[in-house]
């Protein structure tokens, strides 16, 4: 199930054009099913984050809505890390399976698939070869 926390909901779900940085509608993905923390000591960073995004699809969500926002108001690029901030700042992003709400060791993670899933916003985030698996 998927609920909106947006604290300014219209009646016919359209409402005035957020601005880059307004906060806009936050969506948490609410289940039962249970949440495996994957902290092994054996695990790579990779298995972590797999694991985080299976948990955590509205995290993907919301870091492509931003990502379009920002690119609708002529933003050419933009840093994962950035998004990160504004997730757990204005948007009060809930996530389940990890230690963190967002860790940073997944920014890297997250700009790769946003932009090998999304040919719109293929060269948005820098990216660095990975160091770690």
């Amino acid at each position: 199930m998927i609920t909106s926390t947006n604290r300014h909901e219209h009646q016919n779900g359209s409402g005035p054009q957020l601005g880059l940085f307004d906060p806009g509608p936050v969506y948490l993905h609410q289940t039962n099913e249970p949440v495996t923390l994957v902290t092994s000591e054996d695990a790579t960073i990779q298995q972590r984050f797999e694991a985080f995004h299976a948990a955590n699809p509205h995290v993907f969500d919301a870091i492509v809505r931003l990502a379009f926002k920002a690119r609708s108001h002529g933003v050419q690029s933009y840093g994962m890390k950035g998004i990160f901030e504004l997730l757990r700042w204005d948007y009060s992003l809930q996530t389940r399976g990890d230690v963190f709400k967002l860790n940073n060791i997944f920014t890297s993670r997250y700009a790769r698939l946003v932009m090998d899933a999304l040919p719109e916003l293929d060269g948005f985030f820098e990216t660095r070869e990975l160091k770690a698996d």
